[in-house]
């Protein structure tokens, strides 16, 4: 990784304002692996060069850099009011660590309902709902002309049927609450 006069970010700092990361390796392309792409949209990765020589400290780069001795973490939060920043003082045990089992069952789709990670915790949401039932009827009305054929219509006690109606939904707003 190539050092650009870049300002800086302590490691704990980071893990203060966006949570606790989790370490991602890599065994295939990274573009076949959906969760991690995702959260590279999300801008939640952080690249880390791994020094493996001589006593140099790791540093990290805030988004994912396909580097050669780099590895990756994952945070729950965006890390977008740290872009491009690089991370000093890295302490890898502010990193979660994956039990042995769960590190590997949670990523095989085959696995993931026995996943023995704890969930996180459900928010409570205000969802307003648009329900709509068409039906179509027709009538026979007498009228003297068009326009008083449309008010008798409209002014007309009729009983309808909505089992048979064609059903939509719309979600108009949801906001947390």
């Amino acid at each position: 990784m190539k050092r650009a006069n870049r300002s800086s970010v302590h490691f704990s700092a980071l893990v203060k304002a966006c949570g606790r990361p989790e370490p991602v390796t890599l065994w295939t392309d990274p573009s076949d692996d959906k969760r991690f792409m995702s959260a590279v949209r999300q801008n939640r990765v952080l690249t880390v060069e791994q020094q493996n020589v001589g006593t140099g400290k790791d540093i990290g780069i805030i988004g994912f850099l396909k580097e050669k001795n780099a590895s990756y973490l994952v945070f729950p939060k965006s890390l977008n009011r740290f872009s491009g920043m690089e991370v000093n003082g890295i302490k890898y045990e502010l990193v979660n660590q994956p039990e042995a089992e769960a590190s590997i069952s949670s990523f095989t789709k085959t696995d993931r309902k026995n996943d023995t990670r704890p969930s996180r915790p459900k928010k409570h949401f205000s969802v307003v709902l648009q329900w709509t039932a068409t039906v179509n009827t027709t009538h026979e009305i007498e009228a003297r002309n068009l326009k008083q054929a449309r008010e008798q219509a409209l002014n007309e006690q009729i009983e309808v049927d909505f089992s048979t109606a064609k059903k939509a939904v719309k979600i108009l707003e949801i906001r947390e609450m």
